[in-house]
Parts: C-alpha cells; structure tokens; sequence
C-alpha cells in the first residue's frame, strides 16, 4: 500500500507515523468532547493501551420527579367535593409537587396521575356513557403518548371485597397495559364510604406505591396493590408448592402429638375435595377429613385408597350447587374392611389386570348408562342407527351418527374412535338437522342417544325415523328433562316412543 499516494492520512490528527493516538493528543481530544482529560494512564507493552477518562460533570442517577396530578370526579368541584388534604400532604412528604385536575379535562403534559375516580360513590365504569367513554379514550391516548404512570385508586375488588363492581376497574386496567403499554398500578382501598374515603387506609403506602409506579430506574414496577383496614400494602405474589406436600399439610395441619395419636403421619391422613364456592371451579381444594385411618372401617363399609377419579357431566352440576355431592364413581386399592364385611364383589368391582386405574375409573356410569340405554331400553339390534349426542362426553362405543361441540372434538372422535369424519355433526346448533337427514337418505335414526335441552332436544324429534312399528326410542339421562316431560310428549303420537334413563350412582 506504500506504493500509492495518499495511502496514509492520519496526519492532520497527530498520526503522522503511526494510527495511534499519543497520550497527550487524546487528553487534548478528550477534552474538546467534554471531558476531563486523562486521569490515569497505564502502560502495558504498548504505552497507550489503556485510558481512563472522566465527564467534566458527573452525570447524577437522581432526577427530579414528575408533578403528580391527582384526578378527581367532575362531581367533586362543589364545596362537599372529595377531601384530598391528607393524601396530598403524604405525597409532598416525599417530594412531589402536587396537583389537582377533574374529569372533564386532561392532565397537563409532564405529570404522573393518579385516579380518584371511583372514590365518589360509585364505580366509575358503573353506568358508563358515550360522553365518559370518549373522554376517557382520550385520556388513556394522552397518557400513553406522554410515557406517564399512572395509580387508580379503587375500591376492594380482590381482599375483603364488598361490591364486587370494583373489579371493573382491575379488568380495565389489565386491558390498557397490554395493549398501550401504559405503566397503569392499581391500589384498592378497603373502605370508600359515599364520596369520602374515610380514613384513607395505608396513606403512606398509597404515596409510595405512586412513586414505584413513577420510578424511572428500568424495573417494572408491581402493578396490583391491597391496602387493607391495617393500612398494611399487599401485593400478589405466586409461590411454587409441591401437591404432594400441600395435601400433606392440609389446611390446618395437625400437631405431631395429634398425629401420633392417630398412628399415621400427615402425609398419609385422609382428604376429601370440597368446594370453596359453588359455581367457581377454582375453589376445589382439599382438606383433612375426622377420620383416622388407624380406625377400622364401620360396619358394612370398605376403605379404598383412590388412584383416579372419573369426572361426569353431574359433577359439573355438583360444583354448581345444582346437585349435592361429588364425584360418581373412583377407581383404587381396598386397604382394609369392616370385621364383619363378606361380600367385597358387592361393593367393588375387581380390575382387569390389564385394565389402568384411569380407565377403569371412566367406565361404570357413561357404559352402564349406554348399555342400559341402547339394549335394555331401546332395544338396539344390529343394522339399525343410532345418533349419539355430545360423543366426546363419554357414551361413544358404536360407529354411529353423533354430534360433537368443538374441532378438537370432531378431530378425537376422527382419530380414538374411527368415526368418519361425514358422520359428525355439530352439536350446538340445529342447523345440522339437515346434514342427518342427508346422510341416512332422508329416513333418520332409529335410535337417539340424548344428552340435549331446550331448542336442541325438540330439534332432535325431527331425526327419528317416522317408521310407525316400533319407530324410534329416546334414550336420555339428563334428570332436569323431567320438568319439560308435558312438551317432550307431543311427538308421541307419531310413534315415536321416549324414554327417560337415571342411571343412580
């Protein structure tokens, strides 16, 4: 490359023999940008291998916070407004400058906010209006735009909750974080009593969950506070637990002196699953039942250490509250017996060898009910179709017509169960009343397999066959049929013959 003219240009920068730097030159370069020249220098080999070079200002980690704005209901601007007093003393304590702004206009630029909103009585999203709705959409846009953080106040939706329409606000909340990255913290208060918040629990804290909503140091900030009647913030948090050692411990787990008197340790106590509260399935949980398992059975029963259960569609019924109980049927080990117990095969039924706890625990009721139901009722006989509804639920055992309420079921029945895929209808609508019809040639089933109600059930009249000798059996077992037995019985004259199956577990 020395061959060529212009091949070396460092010259004009001080690189006149070589490309580096001398020390001298880059403390007066250094200096040009804004630093403070060169503090240290050490030589290693070569003399400008390593540097260290100081701003002429340091730069500082601590910035002035953000104003914060607290938004009031318009409601609030008469002389019976919303006392604010105490809550702005304790974020001025802290040093932020406070302000004050209604629900009909936007907060300046440059603020943090925190919404009183739902402080004035009632939830704001509680009979919101067009007019509200469009102000808040330009709100939460000009608060996005701006990066600001936000705290909303609100009322106890998650501890110790009172009106349940505080929830609104969480949902709200979650939504706007997720879809306008909006830093939006929510802090429930335990008591808003009308349009004061009486005592305004956990000031403090309130103040400094609004500053870790405003920090600006790259950590996310929680976003979910409780404060309750203590004052004492709360925020969720997910523990890791092994299922093994909470059904060891139990809910209230017993002392050792109690354990050892029942001769059997926590592990090992018996559980029953109850629910917390009908109609929320996330309630079930477990807890110690009175009996030791060191006491013999009572006479006439059998104790059976459980490996599966099978789950029906009256268990969902049972978590509802609409039928008391649970579960219908289990399968397991038979530990031990009542002294004068003599007929186990009575109670229990032996397992295959090659059968698996699991299938065996999903057979008695859905094949009772659909051996019962097809054979002995119906009178089933080989040629003639059948239309089974709902037959992921557990009642498929034929190749027959039936109906399913989803794709991963329709693909199930396809794949376990060697159904055709143009012998599937769906099971939630009466517009496949048609495809049956198609199908059979226009002749219908001979036998329907129900487990529908309502609009769907009278549909299914329409899919028998109109054969008048013996026609078609209705085999069902859904009990709630019952209260509708005076409309079931108008097809009846067309010979078509309904029969009702409880299968009593």
């Amino acid at each position: 490359m020395g061959n060529f003219s212009g091949w070396w240009l460092g010259e004009e920068d001080g690189r006149v023999e070589e490309r580096y730097l001398a020390p001298q030159e880059w403390d007066r370069v250094l200096r040009d940008a804004g630093f403070a020249g060169l503090d240290v220098i050490h030589s290693d080999e070569q003399f400008n291998n390593n540097m260290i070079a100081m701003p002429l200002q340091p730069w500082s980690h601590e910035s002035k916070p953000r104003p914060v704005i607290l938004l009031l209901p318009a409601a609030t601007r008469d002389k019976d407004g919303l006392d604010i007093s105490v809550l702005k003393d304790a974020l001025c304590a802290r040093g932020r400058e406070v302000g004050v702004c209604h629900a009909d206009n936007l907060p300046p630029a440059g603020t943090d906010v925190i919404f009183l909103l739902d402080v004035a009585g009632e939830p704001f999203f509680q009979g919101l209006d067009e007019a509200r709705l469009h102000w808040f959409q330009r709100l939460l846009t000009s608060l996005a735009d701006d990066k600001a953080c936000v705290l909303w106040v609100t009322g106890a939706a998650q501890l110790g909750c009172s009106d349940p329409r505080y929830g609104m606000t969480l949902g709200v909340a979650r939504t706007v974080r997720s879809e306008l990255d909006l830093d939006l913290a929510t802090v429930e208060l335990a008591r808003l009593n009308g349009r004061h918040a009486a005592g305004w629990e956990g000031t403090s804290c309130l103040a400094a969950a609004a500053a870790a909503a405003a920090s600006g140091d790259g950590l996310k900030p929680k976003y979910e506070w409780a404060a309750g009647a203590d004052g004492v913030l709360q925020v969720g948090r997910f523990q890791w637990t092994s299922v093994n050692r909470k059904l060891g411990r139990g809910d209230e787990p017993a002392s050792e002196a109690s354990e050892a008197s029942e001769g059997t340790s926590s592990q090992a106590a018996p559980r029953k699953l109850v629910v917390g509260k009908p109609g929320l399935l996330n309630s079930l949980h477990w807890v110690r039942t009175e009996a030791g398992t060191g006491r013999p059975p009572a006479a006439g029963m059998v104790r059976v250490a459980v490996r599966a259960v099978g789950l029906n569609f009256k268990d969902v019924l049972i978590s509802m509250g609409i039928v008391d109980g649970l579960a219908c049927e289990c399968s397991g080990v038979v530990p031990a017996t009542a002294t004068s117990f003599e007929c186990l095969e009575m109670a229990c039924a032996k397992i295959p060898d090659h059968l698996a706890f699991s299938e065996a625990a999903t057979m008695s009721t859905v094949c009772g009910t659909a051996i019962y139901s097809l054979i002995n009722k119906a009178g089933l006989e080989k040629g003639q179709s059948v239309l089974i509804h709902s037959a992921c639920g557990g009642t498929l055992f034929a190749q027959i017509f039936c109906t399913a309420g989803s794709e991963d079921k329709v693909r199930h029945l396809v794949n376990e169960c060697g159904i055709p895929r143009d012998r599937i209808f769906h099971s939630r609508s009466v517009g496949f009343l048609q495809d049956v019809k198609k199908a059979t040639g226009g002749r219908g089933v001979d036998v329907v397999l129900n487990s529908l109600s309502g609009e769907l059930l009278h549909a299914s009249w329409e899919w028998a066959s109109p054969r008048t000798s013996w026609s078609a059996d209705w085999a069902g077992w859904d009990k709630r049929l019952l209260c509708g037995w005076p409309r079931l019985a108008r097809p009846r004259a067309s010979g078509i013959h309904l029969r009702l199956v409880c299968v009593c577990v």
